[in-house]
């Protein structure tokens, strides 16, 4: 009996692995066609879904926007969902190993791509791009380790999140440090540009000051010679 037992886990671990493979190459397939790493969702979409998936394990709706993370995700839960029914305890452990290398490939695969193409990425592309592998870091991965501890009714996924996300918070913190370095030179423009409007305006309304006391002044000594001719012009029709 046990070397039944024995057999059957081998070959529910064999299927599970092979299941885990293919979600890898369905992922890295797409990886290939830039084209397909970004499908912008709209809000008013996510919301409908997540309202329909309130109260189950469904994907998170970040996902949507980033088909090659939708397929790794389906796939995964395709080999979950067979698992179920004979998710044995003693095949946590294993099942999780090999998940855990995918992902960990997965996300290799992704910081791989990004560093390769950044060159050749337009602003919003590299946007776009960031955005997936923050989605990948910071939700998929999780998810599945949710996904993986609740088919096995499991008090802990077992998985090392930090190792498994390295990869893509390596390239995501570097590009995270960049972008802030950016946004405080900008920042520092822009203050530098306020500072310079300042003291422009300051000198304009300081010339604008003095160009008015000119005025004024040139205004009262015209007024004061007219009075002073005047004065003149009384006391000679006065006479002595």
């Amino acid at each position: 009996r046990g070397l039944v037992s024995s057999l059957f886990e081998a070959r529910v671990l064999s299927l599970a692995t092979h299941g885990l493979a293919a979600a890898k190459e369905h992922y890295e397939s797409m990886l290939a066609n830039r084209a397909q790493l970004v499908s912008l969702m709209p809000d008013s979409l996510k919301a409908r879904y997540e309202e329909g998936a309130e109260g189950t394990l469904s994907p998170p709706s970040a996902l949507l926007d980033y088909p090659p993370l939708i397929v790794l995700c389906n796939k995964i839960l395709d080999v979950f969902n067979d698992l179920r029914e004979v998710a044995i305890l003693s095949l946590r452990l294993p099942v999780g190993a090999e998940l855990g290398r995918v992902l960990l490939r997965a996300g290799e695969s992704m910081a791989g791509l990004f560093n390769e193409v950044e060159g050749t990425l337009a602003k919003h592309e590299r946007v776009q791009l960031l955005g997936l592998m923050r989605v990948m870091c910071r939700a998929l991965v999780p998810f599945l380790a949710t996904a993986l501890q609740t088919v096995f009714g499991a008090q802990e996924h077992g998985l090392d999140m930090a190792q498994l996300t390295q990869p893509l918070r390596e390239v995501i913190e570097v590009e995270e440090e960049a972008e802030r370095k950016l946004a405080e030179a900008a920042a520092r423009r822009e203050a530098e540009e306020k500072e310079r409007r300042r003291a422009a305006e300051e000198a304009r309304r300081a010339e604008e000051e003095a160009r008015q006391r000119k005025i004024e002044e040139e205004q009262r000594a015209q007024e004061a010679l007219k009075q002073q001719e005047e004065e003149a012009r009384r006391q000679e029709e006065e006479g002595p």
